[in-house]
């Protein structure tokens, strides 16, 4: 049985696909990532009776929070052209393109520099500048999920000892992760890749991903998502255990998530 599928529901304003998701997890949940994107999330066990009558009785909120993400302004795409100004580390560096060899992309004083082949070619520095920032994140991490780790110390000295690798031990009811220094091992692994909506995001075996436009961030933004998906190795829902977590790590969380703009949190 798949762990998830499209369902089509029928609205008294019209029809609408929503993917439906099981997983390991108590509640019910109704995510909106985009107007032509919803996803729900749903216990393992749920009965579909129970999942649509949930949906349906959250046809006015659906249908509200559709239109002002319509109306809301687009975030712009960057632009790859000589003298644009793009983020790193939450700073602005001005662009400046080059054609040589070897193709690649590089910080130099305040300017981020992405040399190419052929700069004219469709896509090619777009390209450059992923790669320069996926091997920066894969540079900066792992120290700072060290440090992020630390915030833990004397809160839940668990997850500030080590991260999960193996498969934690899911509370089938709370949907928490059951996890104590044995189930641990000392290690940072993680992955980078660039998300479509999403900062990070935390598995249900545990593994961290963090996207790689978090390097156009600041500290205190890149921090707040990295202690977010370490609290999901203790809550993997976001209910109010888990966010009591959180702020007992990050007392100031809420303001940090108002300056993460552009995508969700996992």
């Amino acid at each position: 049985m798949p762990d998830h599928l499209i369902r089509t529901y029928q609205f008294v304003s019209g029809p609408l696909e929503i993917v439906v998701k099981r997983q390991r997890r108590k509640s019910l949940a109704l995510h909106i990532i985009s107007p032509n994107e919803l996803e729900i999330r749903a216990p393992l066990k749920c009965a579909w009776l129970q999942i649509d009558d949930f949906v349906y009785l959250k046809e006015k909120w659906i249908f509200e929070s559709i239109a002002r993400l319509r109306e809301a302004p687009r975030k712009l795409l960057p632009i790859f052209a000589q003298g644009e100004k793009h983020k790193f580390m939450g700073r602005d560096y001005l662009l400046e393109v080059c054609r040589g060899a070897p193709a690649i992309a590089f910080i130099l004083g305040e300017k981020l520099v992405i040399r190419a082949r052929d700069p004219g070619k469709g896509g090619e520095l777009e390209r450059l500048y992923l790669a320069f920032m996926k091997s920066k994140a894969y540079s900066y991490f792992p120290e700072r999920i060290k440090l992020c780790r630390a915030m833990f110390i004397g809160i839940d000295d668990a997850i500030a000892s080590a991260t999960p690798t193996s498969t934690p031990n899911v509370d089938a009811n709370t949907g928490d992760v059951a996890t104590s220094n044995s189930d641990l091992e000392s290690t940072d692994g993680f992955h980078i890749r660039k998300m479509k909506a999403r900062w990070g995001s935390c598995s249900s075996r545990g593994e961290l991903c963090f996207n790689s436009l978090l390097m156009q961030k600041d500290e205190s933004l890149i921090d707040l998502v990295i202690v977010h998906e370490l609290c999901h190795l203790r809550h993997f829902n976001h209910n109010r255990a888990f966010y009591d977590l959180l702020g007992e790590v990050l007392p100031d969380f809420r303001a940090r998530e108002k300056l993460l703009d552009g995508s969700r949190l996992g």
